[in-house]
């Protein structure tokens, strides 16, 4: 027999932020972690914002995306903190050897959801 409560019990789905996640944007990026716990830029997509910077190199260090620490964070939460609405700026800064490099991007669509 089915609760009376049940759906109060059921989890329900926010169906607003799901169709926004599907529809979410990055800079084309694929990023990596090191033996450091450092993320990293791993690969430019060609064509992609990023790679049209022309300012950002395999390698790279995230060092803060839109004034947030990335220094410690999971890749899968940097790759989210890089995505955002079609069209937005996001600020990303970079360390490449000794040298901080501060980058702004226009998202535009990311192909899947590895790339940021």
């Amino acid at each position: 027999a089915v609760p009376t409560d049940w759906q109060a019990q059921t989890p329900r789905i926010d169906l607003e932020n799901s169709i926004l996640a599907t529809m979410s944007c990055g800079v084309g990026l694929v990023l990596q972690q090191d033996d450091q716990n450092r993320v990293f830029i791993s690969r430019l997509i060609p064509g992609s914002p990023a790679a049209l910077t022309r300012e950002l190199c395999d390698d790279d260090v995230v060092i803060e995306i839109d004034g947030h620490s990335m220094i410690g964070v999971a890749p899968d939460l940097v790759v989210a903190s890089l995505k955002g609405d079609k069209g937005s700026l996001v600020r990303m800064a970079v360390m490449r050897g000794d040298v901080l490099r501060t980058v702004y991007m226009v998202r535009g669509k990311a192909r899947d959801s590895l790339v940021a």
